[in-house]
């Protein structure tokens, strides 16, 4: 028998995942979720090994709510040659040299024309006046959605994701994912036509007219992904930064004594709270893992942020400590699926954002920090972040 946690509901999820979490390593690292019909691993090396295992933990478990969300299949979704193809497409667009150059040069201006709005003593509501908007705009110039503003990425984003992580099935949820499906298929036609005359370093030509065609299907659905991903992640990855720096002093000067260490602090925050809290698998056939016998067919949720705060992996895993020994978290994934835009969130967040952000705002503050709300199961971050510049 699957050990099943009992009593905790899907709102518990949403609401106090890391509580649950606690309990569930020292108690049932490998337990089944009624509310969701899917087994949790919650313990780091139990996380590793399924991520290292593809033959016997597979992605292509296609029952999940992204394949209604996305309308489609993704790379998400798929293993062996199909997934590495569909991976090779896009990979030109994301070399380091890019990602140093043209990539770099559009978040710096992105950035600086974003903070260019707001004065020194202004209170602002930086999730969507700040962290959306500059993850949005640089995305769409990656991916080469040159019709879509910065909002438009985040909007489309948000709905997707919502949709991606709607465990519960609700058919609203659904629909308005469907309107953003018809939306960011438009955008997508409107700049294949326009890559055809003027080709560029983008996501979508490298999909369309590289090496690795892909059928345009799959590039519609691999787009969406890489939107739910592309803001989501960097934005909550920023606000997270954010907030854990301006609620430890000590750290936040370390910083801004030494802007290199900025790249470290997001790793750290990546960690301390990932923004994507939990990746699907299934079993290909009957495997133990921590004593649990589970059969095959099983759907199961890796819980990278469980993992990321094993008492057996981190010292203090609760906190947020930029001087902690560097030991690998898994926020960005392990394995085949290893995330393709972490350079590129390294980049824009850790590189360019923070350093801006606190540079020119040096005596930013955060008015309550008991009252920053947090949100979410399968993506988490801070729902809304007021400070004062």
């Amino acid at each position: 028998m699957i050990p099943t946690i009992q009593d905790v509901t899907l709102q518990d999820m949403y609401t106090r995942p890391y509580e649950i979490y606690e309990e569930l390593r020292r108690e049932m690292p490998v337990a089944l979720l009624p509310a969701t019909g899917r087994v949790l691993i919650t313990k780091y090396s139990d996380a590793r090994a399924v991520k290292m295992d593809a033959a016997t933990f597979t992605s292509e478990d296609w029952t999940t709510p992204a394949e209604r969300a996305f309308q489609g299949t993704s790379m998400m979704r798929r293993d062996g040659p199909d997934h590495m193809r569909e991976r090779r497409s896009i990979q030109p667009a994301l070399s380091a040299k890019l990602i140093g150059t043209v990539w770099r040069e559009i978040a710096e201006n992105c950035a600086d024309r974003l903070l260019d709005q707001f004065d020194q003593g202004q209170e602002i509501e930086m999730f969507t006046e700040l962290a959306a908007p500059f993850a949005g705009e640089v995305l769409a110039k990656v991916l080469g959605l040159l019709d879509a503003d910065g909002q438009q990425l985040a909007d489309w984003s948000q709905t997707l994701i919502d949709g991606a992580g709607n465990v519960g099935g609700d058919e609203e949820v659904f629909r308005l994912s469907d309107i953003a499906n018809d939306e960011v298929n438009a955008s997508i036609d409107i700049n294949v036509a326009r890559l055809r005359e003027t080709p560029d370093a983008s996501i979508l030509h490298s999909m369309v007219f590289g090496k690795t065609k892909e059928p345009l299907d799959r590039v519609r659905c691999n787009i969406k992904v890489s939107i739910g991903g592309g803001v989501n992640e960097p934005r909550d990855a920023l606000l997270t930064t954010v907030y854990a720096l301006l609620t430890n002093p000590a750290q936040r000067a370390q910083v801004t004594k030494d802007p290199s260490l900025f790249a470290k602090a997001l790793e750290e925050s990546v960690r301390w709270v990932a923004p994507i809290q939990t990746s699907p698998r299934k079993t290909t056939e009957d495997i133990t893992l921590s004593g649990v016998k589970l059969p095959a067919g099983t759907p199961v949720s890796v819980i990278q942020a469980s993992a990321n705060r094993d008492e057996d992996v981190f010292e203090n895993a609760h906190l947020f400590d930029i001087n902690r020994p560097e030991v690998p978290h898994q926020g960005f994934g392990n394995g085949a699926h290893f995330c393709m835009g972490t350079h590129l969130a390294r980049m824009s967040v850790g590189q360019v954002m923070l350093p801006k952000l606190f540079a020119r705002f040096p005596n930013m503050h955060l008015p309550s920090p008991e009252d920053v709300p947090w949100y979410g199961f399968t993506f988490r971050g801070p729902t809304e972040l007021k400070v004062t510049l």
